[in-house]
């Protein structure tokens, strides 16, 4: 990457440099930890100085070597060194090289030495690339040096292979000379000797030992973004290079790290000025995909795997679009092998003082070790604001999720804001999920379609139809109802069922359907009582609920009793009167009437109009019974007979009788037999007095109506859609 840096910022730093630097430091003040769906970073110490195109190497102890530094901004390079302590999170300093490096190379061998080869040795007074090579003694802290490359060479790779020996390939030897060429250094010799070449050129490229014994070679390019996607893979037992799949974006002055889980993370570029998003290369599948992205935008730094899993991601430069604007960095973070998903939470329109609804983190140990989770907790500014629950604290097995579960009940309206906190063993500092929300004022404003119902006059007995009350929810959020209730004086009188469920979203409408069912007469009251959590009117909300019962009545307004004989006709007089105004039809009919009679009512039907009583009229005929002459035609059921004529006769036969008993003796002496003569004809005389009599005879044939008590029932009724209501009145018939 120096082909394209060196020259043009020899010059110094402009003083546009220095607001850059400014604004960087409130970023790095103001950034938190981002999270991807494979991993997270988070920040750690700091190096003892600030680094650029260095490198660092994890040492078997632990430890982490940091040497050498270049500079793009004025071309200084440095020879000191320092090491990182994981369990502290400290660099201390250490032994330097006997060479002042920068972008030079750093491999660890397998016995526990680091070979530091090539880089850019100084830029004053000429720029020189370095073929020399030194050997770093973790036990002693001091370099010693070995033998040089075949080519002098900066932003190369060099890779440790299974066989002991270290690739060195590609690079650049000049500021316009990129390299394809390849070689190894063989530990036991001390000496380097060439290999096959790259398919590409490639300066600033990242070369990673995989699992399989092969070494990914991606990105980097020859003063240009050319070859800056594209990635290659070398083969020692070959000693050849073959194309494998392309990155997503072009990369230079990356990192590239062998994951425990033999995956590879590719960190930075110097082609973006905004924090980049890193990439993990799967060696089963040949493909790149995207993960967590940076806190910082930085090409140049180190990513060293800690054995703990976590990637140690150090120092790097931040290089502006204007010449001179390139800041280093002192500051470091850690890629850990664990993923929030979704990375940050944001909570929209949530009305103070409620709870809304959870949203789920979850949590994924992609690590190959157990991931020890310790606490979780909110901070920050709105902390209060956010409550969680989860199932994660403890141990979370290498592979597993768990979930956490995130409430926002804001305490005032605005933007509120809060972090989750994951403590765990893998990190310095805990993950962080970014937690906002915004509040607002809530209102439910309650109205209704009328103030109170008032039902028409209803008769006793029978139910109205409904009428529908609207209930507008005005507010901008929902109304929630406990409850609907009918009270008040005459409750039972009403009743109301409803489309409201219990809940009416903002600006929406529920009908309420109130019916009247009047158990009496006059005025009937009522309240519909709506509980809820209106903000105005307060509840609860009372509609006051009226009506008035209607009734008529069925009496006779005479006699209830009448005494007639077979033959006669009985008559009665009944009222009906309205109550509360009763304006309706009524029909009447009579049941009872005797054996051989009928009973009707005249008139038939009413309508009443509301304040006047109304008469009917109630008739009960009787059939009596008939007198025939032997061979005289029989008479009709309602042929009158006049008995007179014989009754006359029979008076004069008696006394003919009696006269000529008086010729023959001297004084008048009734015979018992002559007594009993006119006993009978006196009795004869008598019936056909009787069969003369009534309002109404009946001498013709038929059975008479017999002889006893009838009771008779007129009722008159109402029939309404809802109801039959009757009234009965009961009436005695008395036939002798």
């Amino acid at each position: 990457m120096i082909l394209r840096k060196t020259t043009k910022n020899l010059p110094g730093v402009l003083p546009r440099a220095a607001i850059l630097a400014l604004l960087l430091a409130g970023l790095l003040a103001f950034a938190s930890n981002v999270l991807a769906q494979q991993g997270s970073f988070v920040p750690t110490g700091s190096m003892t100085t600030a680094r650029s195109n260095d490198t660092a190497t994890l040492l078997n102890n632990g430890t982490v070597l940091v040497t050498g530094t270049f500079n793009d901004n004025n071309g200084d390079t440095l020879a000191s060194a320092e090491l990182y302590d994981p369990t502290t999170g400290v660099f201390t300093a250490t032994g330097s090289m006997a060479n002042a490096r920068g972008e030079h190379t750093a491999t660890l061998l397998n016995n526990g030495k680091v070979l530091v080869a090539g880089g850019i040795g100084t830029t004053t007074p000429t720029f020189s690339a370095l073929a020399s090579a030194e050997l770093y003694d973790p036990v002693a802290g001091t370099f010693t040096a070995t033998g040089s490359m075949t080519s002098a060479r900066f932003s190369a790779t060099a890779t440790p292979l299974n066989n002991g020996q270290v690739l060195v390939a590609g690079g650049a030897s000049a500021l316009t000379l990129g390299l394809a060429s390849a070689e190894l250094y063989d530990p036991t010799t001390g000496t380097f000797t060439a290999t096959g070449s790259m398919t590409a050129v490639r300066s600033g490229a990242t070369a990673t030992l995989l699992n399989n014994g092969q070494v990914l070679i991606a990105g980097g390019g020859n003063n240009s973004v050319s070859n800056g996607a594209s990635a290659e893979l070398y083969d020692p037992t070959t000693g050849t290079f073959t194309a494998t799949g392309s990155m997503a974006a072009p990369r230079s002055g990356d990192t590239a790290t062998l994951l425990n889980n033999g995956q590879v993370l590719v960190v930075g570029t110097e082609y973006s000025e905004l924090p980049f998003p890193a990439e993990l290369y799967n060696p089963a599948t040949g493909v790149f995909t995207e993960t967590g992205t940076e806190t910082n935008a930085v090409d140049g730094q180190t990513a060293t795997l800690l054995n703990n899993g976590a990637v140690l991601v150090a120092g790097g430069q931040f290089e502006g679009s204007d010449a001179g604007s390139i800041i280093l960095f002192s500051s470091a973070e850690l890629y850990v092998p664990v993923a929030a998903s979704p990375v940050s939470l944001s909570f929209s329109n949530q009305p103070v003082a409620m709870t809304s609804a959870s949203r789920t983190i979850t949590l994924t140990n992609n690590g190959t070790t157990a991931l020890g989770i310790t606490s979780i907790t909110i901070t920050g500014a709105n902390a209060s604001d956010f409550a969680e629950t989860d199932n994660c604290v403890g141990s979370l097995a290498a592979g597993a999720s768990c979930s956490i579960n995130v409430s926002f009940t804001p305490a005032a309206a605005g933007s509120r804001t809060g972090s989750l906190t994951i403590a765990n063993n893998l990190t310095g500092n805990p993950l962080a999920v970014p937690l906002t929300g915004t509040g607002f004022t809530a209102t439910r404003i309650v109205s209704f379609s009328a103030n109170s119902l008032t039902f028409a006059g209803q008769t006793v007995g029978t139910t109205s139809t409904a009428t529908a009350l609207v209930l507008n929810n005005t507010g901008n959020v929902a109304l929630t109802i406990s409850s609907l209730v009918v009270g008040g004086t005459n409750a039972s009188d009403f009743s109301e069922s409803d489309s409201c469920g219990g809940n009416v979203a903002a600006g929406a409408s529920c009908n309420i359907n109130v019916t009247f069912s009047p158990a009496a007469t006059g005025t009937r009251t009522g309240t519909l009582t709506i509980t809820d959590n209106a903000t105005s009117p307060p509840s609860p909300q009372v509609i006051p609920l009226s009506g008035v019962g209607q009734d008529f009545s069925l009496a006779a307004s005479s006699s209830q009793s009448a005494t007639i004989t077979p033959g006669q006709t009985a008559s009665y007089s009944l009222t009906i009167a309205p109550s509360d105004g009763f304006n309706q039809a009524v029909g009447f009919t009579c049941a009872g009437a005797p054996p051989e009679g009928t009973c009707t009512v005249t008139p038939s039907s009413i309508v009443l109009n509301g304040s006047a009583s109304a008469t009917i009229a109630v008739t009960v005929t009787t059939r009596g019974a008939s007198l025939l002459v032997p061979g005289a035609p029989k008479r009709g059921p309602h042929t009158r007979v006049n008995y007179r004529p014989a009754l006359l006769m029979l008076v004069l036969l008696g006394l003919f009788l009696l006269s000529r008993r008086s010729k023959r003796q001297r004084g008048l002496r009734l015979r018992p037999a002559h007594g009993f003569v006119l006993l009978l004809l006196l009795y004869a005389a008598a019936a056909m007095s009787g069969c003369g009599g009534g309002s109404s005879s009946n001498s013709g044939g038929g059975t008479p109506t017999p002889a006893g008590t009838y009771p008779l029932v007129v009722s008159g009724t109402f029939t309404s859609s809802s109801a039959i209501v009757t009234k009965n009145t009961s009436l005695t018939l008395v036939v002798h």
